[in-house]
């Protein structure tokens, strides 16, 4: 089921980029993501899927930032 064009396009999504190994999948979903739902795809350098863990202030200070 694809629900992307039900989201609201001011979300942003917070994206890995470690392993590195997974950046081509990466890339290609939050690209889909992207065009489909004209939301915004931010990089979090040196992240892991639990980037909220890897990084909790970064984490906190973009949701300050887009609330």
């Amino acid at each position: 089921m694809d629900i992307y064009e039900e989201l609201p396009s001011n979300i942003i999504l917070l994206r890995a980029t470690v392993p590195e190994i997974w950046d081509e999948y990466r890339r290609k979903a939050a690209s889909i993501f992207s065009e489909r739902t004209r939301a915004t795809v931010k990089l979090i350098p040196n992240s892991t899927h639990l980037l909220y863990w890897d990084y909790p202030k970064v984490i906190v200070e973009e949701i300050r930032k887009h609330w």
